[in-house]
Parts: structure tokens; sequence; C-alpha cells
């Protein structure tokens, strides 16, 4: 009420926000509806492909299990969790090919490599009544056999743990190295060579003992076996970056070229050493041992002789304390 009693009425109109929330209802109502559309359709398109993709390493699992070790998912991998399960597959997949094929490669070669000693033994024993020396020849024969077949199954049980820590205690490989050392030096000084031992302290790692000697062993007595007077054999055991190095080195005649690929290889041994005691199982057994430990083999080029290193990793800290 103003002064003199007149009324004052003060009024606002509402209605364009009325209509303005009408409408947007209206539009919250559709886009819901949208995007429920577009959500329905999205999830259809990505089921599909999720499901396409997932047929596809079915069918790649069904091909591998009806015998083809072969198959292999074509085109580029994704970069995405899909893609990473298919590199997983194909690594799997390349891993049981090459050991399904270094198991035919072994049958043939136990067949071919046995078929000889076995013959001897036979034409001996054809000749064994009231001959003694005959008697000690068969039982070497039958030594070198059973050696045979001794490689083949230590070569065959690392591979068969590899990867596996369970076996596998804290060591010092320096302790190792010196161990099989003392006891390859007096042999090697005998045929006439130099021999030079180096190792750090405190190269721990996860290791068999057993394993790792018979590794360095295999080393050494193919490095006195091959070399020649006056040639000098070097073992050392140092840290480098993250592993710890093991090297073997000698100053002998090295290895032909021509076996350069195929060193690793079960009964390879080359034309010049078919003179030499030996199977050719040696550095078949050291890569064996070196992937039971994780390692990894190189062959650095030297101006005389061969050489090998085997990188250790190394044992975690908290481990060593413990």
């Amino acid at each position: 009420m103003l002064p003199g009693g007149f009324p004052l009425l003060v009024a606002r109109a509402n209605t364009l926000t009325s209509d303005t929330l009408s409408q947007m209802r209206g539009t919250i109502l559709w886009m819901a509806l949208a995007l429920v559309g577009m959500a329905a359709v999205t999830g259809g398109f990505v089921s599909r492909l999720v499901l396409r993709r997932i047929d596809a390493v079915n069918d790649l699992a069904d091909r591998v299990a009806g015998g083809d070790l072969a198959a292999r998912l074509p085109g580029v991998r994704s970069p995405d969790e899909f893609g990473a399960l298919e590199d997983h597959m194909h690594s799997m997949l390349d891993r049981i090919q090459n050991l399904n094929a270094a198991t035919n490669r072994l049958s043939d070669a136990i067949a071919h490599e046995l078929r000889t000693p076995l013959n001897r033994i036979q034409q001996k024993l054809d000749k064994l009544e009231g001959q003694p020396e005959l008697v000690a020849d068969i039982r070497g024969e039958l030594r070198g056999t059973i050696r045979i077949f001794d490689a083949l199954l230590d070569i065959s049980g690392a591979l068969a743990e590899q990867g596996q820590r369970p076996g596998l205690v804290p060591l010092d490989l320096g302790e190792v190295a010196a161990e099989v050392f003392d006891l390859y030096e007096p042999v090697a000084e005998e045929a006439g060579l130099t021999c030079r031992f180096g190792a750090e302290p405190g190269l721990h790692m996860l290791g068999d003992r057993s394993l790792l000697a018979q590794l360095m062993s295999n080393l050494l007595d193919n490095a006195i076996k091959f070399c020649n007077p006056g040639d000098t054999i070097t073992l050392t055991a140092r840290d480098i970056g993250g592993f710890h190095i093991l090297e073997v080195s000698d100053t002998g005649p090295g290895v032909p070229a021509d076996l350069q690929d195929d060193l690793f290889e079960r009964f390879t041994r080359a034309e010049r050493d078919r003179d030499k005691a030996g199977h050719g199982l040696g550095l078949a057994l050291v890569q064996a041992i070196a992937a039971r430990h994780g390692a990894k083999l190189d062959l650095p080029r030297k101006p005389k002789g061969f050489a090998i290193t085997i990188a250790f990793p190394k044992l975690d800290g908290q481990l060593i304390d413990s």
C-alpha cells in the first residue's frame, strides 16, 4: 500500500520459463532415447567384433588340436589386449613347433648315431668266446652308448624345466667356477695347455649347482680336447650390467665356419674331429642348462680360437639378504 491508500501490485510472467523447461524435458527425453539406441548399436557392433576375434582364436585352437602346428592367425596384430593374446599364442605355438621338430630330429639322430656302435657290439658278440680283449671292447662300447643316453636325458630334463624356479637355490657363480676349474686345471696342464682363471666375488644367482658344474665341465672338457699343446684356456666370471657373465675361451683351432649355425644342435661334429672321442652333445647340453637358468648364450668373435659367454640373471638383493 502506497501513501494515500493506493495499492501497488508487482508481477513477473513465468510463461517463458515454463516453455523452456517443457522443451528441455522433451529434448532430454529424445537424447536419452538416442543414447540408448546408440548404446545398443555400439554394443552390438563391439560384441560382434569381439565374438569374431574370439571365434578366430577358437578356430586356431581347433586347427592346432587337429594337428596343424603351423596354423597361425593372418594379418597384423592390433595394439590391444587381443593383439597381445594373439602374440602370446603365436609364441607358444612357435615354441611347441620347435620342440616337436627338435624331438623329430632327435629321434632321427639317435637312430643314426646309435646304429654304428650297436652294430659293432653285435659283431664283437659273435667272437666273444675266450677273448677277454673283445669283452673289454664291448664294455667300452656299451659305456659310450649309455653316456649318449645319459646326455640326452640331461638335455631333455633341463629343457623340460626351462623357466621354472623350483629346484634353483641362491649360490655364488664364481665359487662354482673356481671348484670346477680346480678339477680341470691339472688335466689341462698334463695336456700341455696353459690355464687362466678369474672370478669376481659376490656373483649371486639362482641356480642348480650340479647343472652349472656340468655346464662348465663340458666347456672346459671341449677346450682341453680340441686345443693343441701350448694353447691357453681361460675361464672368467664377472659382473657386467644386469648380468653375471661366465666366459670360456681358448686359443685353439676354433669352430669351422660351416658349423657356426648348427653348433648347438645335437650330434653336431666337425669332420676334422671325427677321430676324437665324443658324440657332439656337449654344447647342446650347455644350451639346455643355460635355458634352464634363463641365461643367454653368445659366441663373441676372437682373433684365434673359440669363446662362449653365458649371461645369467642376477639374484634379487632381498633374496641375498634372506
